[in-house]
Order: structure tokens, then C-alpha cells, then sequence
């Protein structure tokens, strides 16, 4: 049996799921609040699941035991994971089923930013200087002496959420002030680091049976400092054989200190004319619409590849097939209301989109990018060149952004 843990309620969502049991594999959903995909695309699967017997509600954030049903069904088991949240309870239930899933300590590792640092540290692939955020004094002592321009984030979760970036110590201190202060994500601790500036690409890779196979690299595009958020992608990126031996030199020697057998790594880097600087090591599948990327671009089946892996089957080495896709998030460019709803039609129409996701209705806040949260739509292409892929992509999402009037100082936020 495949179980599936959870899914993303938007982005790559449900359609592997779907795309895996529509061709007969043996797969089962654990969720923890079924009703919240009630409008995702492909929910439909879990109508299937649930009459077929192979849907399970259980507590998938916080309590780690198995029900004894999931436990009987037969095997050979595979788990896989699409979502941070979940994960620890993930290598929970694979543990219990004997599937093959990195370990509980290593999703206790890079679950916690301090301890993967710690890691990569440890194994000579770090390069990034930081420190724990535990005090003003330590934030101040480390804008003022390591690093004048760097990074606050919460050590927990991915997506840009709780990071804030400063420049010069005042800023430094009132970053960690208000994140200090905020409802953080999954509760995590602060750290620093410094501020690595360069292209963001992230490395996709599939392990089995202990081999750690590069599927290919995305690379991203930010918006405007000193925001994070993601704006843009495309998959797969070309680039030079030295910074992708770097990485994936990085990759292996992560793999091997902690014995991972078996996982999908979605490993983020900046890249300099020095070398690739881990940023994160994600063990899941990549969020937004990578996913689909991956099962467009490369060959064969991705699907069909993460699904032989997790079930410790073998599994063929990928190539890319030619196609090359794009992905494009728009953001408004000034804090307004939308006077008018997103032009979802407009955006489906325009040449070489293959999805389009989001989408305001009249009277929504808009704003400038901040982090992923504040999207107005989202759009992917698929085209034979990468030159066509982007400039689509970018010019169908822009297509969503509503008519809008300015937001008055006296609204309440």
C-alpha cells in the first residue's frame, strides 16, 4: 500500500494521488480534516478512497500513533509526504509499517533549521554562518559583528513564513522584536544568519534504495529586496557542471551521515561564482506547482518513479524529455482593493498556459509581495523553449491582477 499523508490544499495539491490511483496502484489517504480539501482540485480521488475503504482520519500533527488498521493493511507499504506539518508524523507511520522513509531523527534534523545547520556544518557544506536568536543582545551582537545584512527566520517551516531580512543592527533588533512577538509558525525558536545573495535554485532529488538521483534543478526568481517571496520558476534550469557537482556533493554527504534509504529531497541553494550554499533540505515533494513540472518535463513517469521508490521497487534513471516549464505567481502592485474579480479566463486562454490557480473576487485586499500568502493568481506553462515558458507564464499571471482603488488609511487592517 502508498500512503499518502496528507496533501497540499492548493499548487500540486491532489493529482499525484489521483494520477496513482487512476492507473491501479494500491494507494491509501491519511488526512487529519478531510472537509478541508472539499475544494481542492482532484478531491474527487478521496471520494473513491473513502467508499473503497482506503481513507483514514486520524490525528496527523501531533499524535504519532498508528491505528491498527492502517498497520494490518497489506504490504509492501510506502509513505509519502507532501507537507512540512506532517512529516514528523510521517516517519511516525513508516516506522510503524516498516516502509522505507527517512528516519524520525533525520526529520527531527531538518525540521529544525539550527540542527540541519549544525549538520551541514559538521560535514563541511554549511559555508553559511549563523546563530541561534535567542536574546536582543545575541541579535545585536551578531548584526553588529558577522553579519550587517542577514536573515531572521523561524526555524521551523518553509515558504518564506516568520523570516524577515535586515540591514545594520537597528533594523536586525527590530526584525527579531517583532518576530519574537508573533504567532510563528508550528511555534518554532529564532535564529540568524547572514544574508547570502545570488540565484535560488532548488536541487530535485529522488533516493532509493540509499542512491541519491538529481532529477533536475528549478530555478527561482524573488521579488524585489528586501522581500523573500517567490515569484517565479521554471524547471529544468541549466547550469554549469561545477555548481552542480558542488550540490550535489552536498546532497550525497547529507544522505549518507544520515542514512536516508529512501526520500524525495526538494534542496534549496544559492548559488555564487564561490560555490552552492545550502539553504534548506526539504524531505518532500516540492510545494507550489514543481510537481507538475516534474511529471511534464521529465521521462519517464515521475509519478510513476516516486511511487516505485517509496514501495522499494527500482527505479529508472530520468532524463528530460525537451518541454520546458514555467510557473509565475502575480502580487498587486500597491496595497488597493480589487474593484473587479481576477481574469482567470484570460489567463487560461493565453498561449502555452497549461494551469491556472487563485484568483480575487471584488473587494479582496491586494498588496505587493510579502511572502506566498499574498498572491493574487498563480499560472504555469509548458513550452518547447525556456525563453517561451517564462515570458507566458509572466505574461498570463500578470493577466489576474484585478482592476483596483487605493485601500484607505482608515480601513481596518
Amino acid at each position: 500500500m502508498l500512503f499518502f499523508v496528507e496533501a497540499a490544499t492548493s499548487g500540486s495539491g491532489l493529482r499525484l494521488l489521483r494520477q496513482l490511483t487512476d492507473r491501479g496502484e494500491p494507494t491509501v489517504f491519511v488526512t487529519s480534516n478531510r472537509a478541508k480539501y472539499s475544494g481542492a482540485e482532484d478531491a474527487q480521488v478521496l471520494d473513491r478512497l473513502d467508499g473503497e475503504g482506503r481513507l483514514f482520519e486520524v490525528d496527523s500533527t501531533e499524535d504519532y500513533r498508528t491505528p491498527g488498521a492502517l498497520v494490518s493493511m497489506p504490504g509492501p507499504h510506502g509513505v509519502i509526504a507532501s507537507g512540512d506539518r506532517y512529516l514528523a508524523f510521517a516517519a511516525h507511520l513508516a516506522e510503524d509499517l516498516g516502509a522505507p522513509f527517512p528516519s524520525r531523527r533525520a526529520i527531527d534534523v531538518f525540521r529544525d533549521k539550527r540542527r540541519a545547520r549544525e549538520l551541514y556544518d559538521t560535514l563541511g557544506v554549511g559555508r553559511v554562518r549563523w546563530a541561534p536568536a535567542d536574546s536582543e543582545e545575541r541579535v545585536r551582537s551578531f548584526a553588529s559583528d558577522v553579519a550587517p545584512i542577514g536573515v531572521i527566520k523561524n526555524v521551523r517551516g518553509t515558504g518564506s513564513q516568520d523570516v524577515g531580512i535586515y540591514a545594520g543592527v537597528v533594523e536586525a533588533v527590530e526584525t527579531w522584536r517583532l518576530l519574537s512577538a508573533a504567532d510563528r509558525y508550528l511555534a518554532g525558536a529564532l535564529m540568524i544568519e547572514e544574508y547570502v545573495q545570488g540565484p535560488l535554485v532548488s536541487c530535485e532529488v529522488l533516493v532509493s534504495a540509499g542512491h541519491a538521483q538529481v532529477l533536475g534543478y528549478t530555478d527561482r526568481q524573488l521579488s524585489p529586496f528586501p522581500t523573500v517571496a517567490e515569484v517565479g520558476y521554471t524547471f529544468p534550469a541549466d547550469l554549469p557542471g561545477a555548481l552542480q557537482h558542488d550540490m550535489r556533493t552536498a546532497v550525497d554527504a547529507v544522505v549518507a551521515a544520515l542514512q536516508i534509504e529512501q526520500a524525495f529531497l526538494h534542496v534549496e541553494f544559492v548559488l555564487r561564482e564561490t560555490g552552492a550554499y545550502v539553504v534548506e533540505i526539504n524531505p518532500r515533494l516540492p510545494g507550489a506547482l514543481v510537481t507538475y513540472m516534474l511529471q511534464d518535463c521529465l521521462t519517464p513517469d515521475f509519478a510513476q518513479m516516486v511511487a516505485d521508490s517509496a514501495l522499494g521497487r527500482p527505479v529508472s534513471a530520468a532524463t528530460t524529455n525537451g518541454l520546458v516549464s514555467s510557473g509565475y505567481i502575480a502580487y498587486a502592485p500597491a496595497r488597493a482593493r480589487a474593484s473587479a474579480p481576477s481574469d482567470r479566463g484570460a489567463a487560461s486562454a493565453f498561449p502555452w498556459v497549461v494551469d491556472v490557480l487563485g484568483g480575487v473576487i471584488t473587494g479582496a485586499e491586494i498588496a505587493p509581495a510579502s511572502d506566498y500568502r499574498g498572491a493574487v493568481g498563480h499560472v504555469r506553462t509548458l513550452a518547447p523553449s525556456r525563453s517561451i515558458a517564462q515570458t507566458a507564464a509572466r505574461a498570463a499571471a500578470e493577466l489576474m491582477i484585478p482592476p483596483s482603488a487605493p485601500r484607505t488609511d482608515t480601513e481596518e487592517p
